[in-house]
């Protein structure tokens, strides 16, 4: 797959995202928590967020491709 320049930016946009979501989850946590079930929980969270985002779309006359 050959990455463009938004790839890159995606990436980089959900990987702070994800990070930010740890650190905060790790204080909440108080380290009960496994970094992985936190990184796991954390991508769970942003894709159903993309989900409800593309499905708002789908309602407009915008066009969306999945």
């Amino acid at each position: 797959m050959v990455k463009t320049p938004a790839t890159f930016t995606i990436e980089r946009g959900l990987l702070k995202r994800l990070d930010i979501y740890v650190k905060k989850r790790e204080r909440s946590f108080g380290g009960r928590r496994s970094k992985s079930s936190i990184v796991e929980e954390g991508l769970e969270n942003i894709l159903y967020r993309l989900e409800r985002e593309i499905s708002g779309l789908e309602g407009r006359d915008l066009s969306v491709t999945r």
